[in-house]
């Protein structure tokens, strides 16, 4: 009988009885347990040079296209898992901080990128110039509504100061 590993089980041959009895026969030729000593590979390749030439040409097919999710922010929920994820991790191992800390000390941008970032950041300050002169306004407003409420207060004070 054929081994489990020859079926493609992508080729639309066969069913899951077909498979599970390519299974069986396989554990029963390679004298392994059903499920337990099964190899299972991360792919569809039989073998590592299969795996890396159906990698390299997927690989080579989606160059130049752009990710389904380019542009699109996570979700807050998503944000939260990751930043848990990353912070499990860090708690588990906090080697792992060590070591990205003590390879970057030392380590100083190059007079380009300096450049590149100043750039940058000067586009962005252009760019939020009227959101930042929007939020003073509104802040002074702010304080002026505030400082209203304030001296009320102080008046009523002295008022029911006055007649106590």
């Amino acid at each position: 009988p054929p081994s489990f590993t020859d079926i493609d089980p992508l080729d639309g041959r066969g069913d899951a009885n077909s498979t599970r009895r390519h299974r069986d026969a396989d554990a029963e030729v390679n004298g392994n347990a059903r499920m337990g000593d099964f190899v299972w590979r991360n792919g569809l390749g039989k073998t590592e040079d299969v795996e890396a030439r159906r990698r390299s040409m997927i690989s080579a097919s989606n160059s130049g296209r752009l990710a389904w999710n380019r542009g699109k922010p996570h979700a807050e929920e998503t944000k939260l898992k990751i930043r848990d994820g990353v912070l499990q991790t860090y708690r588990e191992h906090p080697e792992l901080g060590h070591e990205t800390r003590r390879r970057q000390t030392g380590k100083k941008h190059s007079k380009e990128t300096r450049e590149k970032i100043r750039a940058a950041r000067l586009r962005q300050l252009e760019r939020d110039a009227p959101l930042r002169q929007r939020r003073l306004e509104v802040n002074a407003r702010w304080h002026e509504i505030l400082r209203i409420a304030e001296r009320r207060e102080e008046l009523y004070v002295a008022q029911r100061s006055e007649t106590a």
